[in-house]
């Protein structure tokens, strides 16, 4: 069995989005958006973020579209300071409120700026390499962008009822179903830290406990409400009315599909608003509530920070380590694609370490990267005799040239 593992550069590759714009690496998220026509979208919400920004960097409201940061840096500093009790407690509840805002905006912001990048023609250098696959081949993906879920979809029979080895509660492929046929190929796309087109009942943290939990009380984890968005030719209900047609498969504009009206049962017909209270209620406040409604979803990613964990359905993402880690135990060669194994990202060190204490041969391991040589010492220095690595120094678009 052939096992590809994907980082952000294999996607940045991608060259044929109208937008023009790459699909962007670390660094270059929020200048990637103040490129796109969305940051000029009053329905893109960011207010929340602007004005942390503005008062954490000095940055003013005018000069945001010259703001840019690295997203894994700058998310793990709200992360830290909303979900450390001590540090959380010391501020005021508008503070506490407008980071956890600013961080909830910014998971819907990375899956618009992937959105809005993607959609356009599939990526060739997924193409090529997808054609040339064996039905055994396994792909593992770092990235929440879907260019590889939809090649695999229009070129292989691919389908995401079995394609990602996860169980969803239902898909939305024109509507709301139960399942979609399965896949006509059996190679399987783990998605490491989530998916744009993942998703599950808008959550937040609540100030008063430093929990994330779902907004609607009738929503909880047992139920494991996953869902997976596949496509929609026509618009959809979701919050406020506010869809917009014209999107390839696997992408949608900023705000995705309620959830399906069978599962937006509230606590006696109630429910609490679109996140937690206004910063202009005292502490010791109920929370306000409205008409039960439809359920809002949002992205299932994990976030950039520098402990990544997703604080719920972690089971889901659990699942599908156990399952990459399997696979990397079990395969005849790994190549690596456009991923640099940052010292920070300890889980993934920590992936390929346990796939090779299970083997009972070396892991040969093909690493494709401009700055393949580096990544190959310091994989040969953690691994030792457990791997043989190959540096091939070359971009993706150069690897896959040859392929048919």
């Amino acid at each position: 069995m052939r096992v590809f593992l994907f980082g952000a550069g294999a996607s940045h590759s991608y060259d044929r989005s109208p937008s023009g714009i790459r699909p962007p690496l670390s660094r270059g998220f929020f200048e990637a958006y103040n490129k796109l026509g969305i940051s000029t979208d009053r329905l893109v919400l960011v207010g929340n973020l602007v004005n942390y920004v503005r008062d954490t960097r000095g940055v003013s409201p005018w000069d945001f579209g010259v703001w840019n940061e690295n997203i894994e840096d700058f998310l793990t500093e709200i992360d830290e300071l909303i979900c450390t009790p001590d540090r959380a407690l010391a501020l005021p509840f508008a503070k506490r409120f407008q980071a956890n805002a600013a961080f909830t905006e910014c998971v819907f912001l990375f899956a618009s700026i992937l959105n809005e990048i993607q959609n356009g023609p599939p990526c060739t250098h997924y193409s090529r390499l997808v054609r040339s696959l064996e039905d055994d081949a396994l792909l593992i993906t770092f990235n929440w962008d879907t260019l590889l879920d939809r090649v695999l979809w229009e070129t292989r029979g691919w389908q995401p009822s079995d394609g990602y080895g996860l169980q969803f509660r239902m898909l939305y492929s024109d509507g709301w179903v139960e399942t979609l046929p399965s896949s006509s190929t059996s190679v399987r796309l783990l998605k490491l830290h989530g998916s744009t087109n993942w998703l599950i009942p808008y959550y937040s943290l609540n100030p008063r406990t430093g929990e994330r939990q779902f907004a609607n009380p009738g929503v909880t984890q047992e139920g494991r409400p996953l869902f997976c968005y596949v496509q929609s030719r026509e618009r959809y209900k979701t919050y406020q009315d506010r869809a917009k047609a014209g999107y390839t498969p696997f992408s949608y504009y900023y705000y995705p599909p309620d959830m399906p009206d069978s599962f937006g049962s509230g606590r006696q017909g109630w429910t609490i608003l679109r996140g937690f209270p206004p910063s202009d209620l005292p502490e010791s406040g109920e929370f306000q509530m409205l008409p039960r409604g439809p359920v809002e979803t949002m992205p299932f990613i994990v976030a950039p920070v520098h402990h990544k964990e997703h604080y719920l359905l972690d089971d889901a993402i659990q699942e599908t380590w156990r399952r990459a880690e399997e696979a990397i135990a079990a395969c005849g060669k790994l190549t690596i694609v456009g991923y640099s194994f940052p010292p920070t990202d300890l889980r993934a060190w920590d992936l390929l370490t346990k796939a090779c204490a299970r083997r009972s041969s070396p892991l040969q391991v093909e690493v494709i990267n401009p700055s393949a040589g580096e990544l190959a010492r310091r994989l040969q220095k953690r691994l030792g005799d457990a791997a043989n690595i190959t540096p091939l120094t070359m971009a993706f678009s150069e690897y896959v040239e040859g392929f048919a």
